[in-house]
C-alpha cells in the first residue's frame, strides 16, 4: 500500500538493474524508507521536480531499482513480476506468464529468474 500512497497510482513499474550500469546526471533528493518488513530502502527523486527515480536497496546495494516511466523509451519494458498482489488494485491486469508473489520477495533470486525467462538476457 505504501508505494500506491507515495506514487498515487495504483501500481509502480520499476526495473532491477546492476548499481554499475546505471548513472544519472542532475541533482537528486533522497530520503529512507523502513519496509514492514524491516528492510530500509533509499529512495531517490529528482530534486527539480519531485519525480520519483529510483531506489536503492540497503540490503542489496549493487543494485539499483529505477522506475520504467522515467527511461527515455519506456514501451520496451513489459512485467515479469507482480509484487504485493495481496493489495492490488481492481482493474490492474497482470500478465499470464509473470510471476506473482503475495507479498515481497524473500530474495531477488525469483525476480531475476522471471526477468531473464521473459527477456532472455
Amino acid at each position: 500500500m505504501d508505494c500506491k500512497k507515495l506514487t498515487g497510482a495504483t501500481n509502480l513499474l520499476m526495473v532491477l538493474g546492476p548499481r554499475e550500469a546505471f548513472s544519472f546526471d542532475g541533482p537528486v533528493e533522497r530520503y529512507r524508507k523502513r519496509a514492514d518488513s524491516g528492510n530500509e530502502i533509499d529512495i531517490v527523486r529528482c530534486a527539480a521536480c519531485g519525480v520519483r527515480l529510483w531506489h536503492e536497496p540497503l540490503s542489496a546495494p549493487q543494485l539499483v531499482i529505477f522506475a520504467a516511466g522515467t527511461l527515455d523509451d519506456p514501451i520496451w519494458v513489459v512485467p515479469t513480476s507482480h509484487i504485493f498482489t495481496r493489495s492490488v488494485s481492481p482493474g490492474v491486469v497482470i500478465q499470464d506468464d509473470a510471476l506473482v508473489l503475495r507479498d515481497g520477495p524473500t530474495d531477488r533470486t525469483a525476480l531475476f529468474d522471471a526477468f531473464k525467462r521473459i527477456y532472455g538476457a
